[in-house]
């Protein structure tokens, strides 16, 4: 059973995955989960976002598989 652990939206500005997974193990946390949104498409506008945009940080996220 999981005891607690970690979910970051990791991108290639923030810590590499592979670096936090030992330091979430180092703190003996059980999990690390990265969320997904890899697919963007090529018009980047949306009503949900409040200037229309879609968040730098969506474009730069990592694909939690290869992560």
């Amino acid at each position: 059973m999981v005891a607690s652990g970690v979910i970051i939206f990791a991108t290639d500005e923030s810590i590499q995955p592979a670096e936090l997974a030992k330091e979430v193990e180092a703190r003996g946390l059980d999990t690390l989960f990265l969320p997904e949104h890899t697919h963007i498409p090529l018009d980047t506008s949306s009503p949900f976002f409040p200037d229309g945009q879609v968040p730098s940080m969506y474009l730069r996220t990592y694909d939690p598989f290869v992560a």
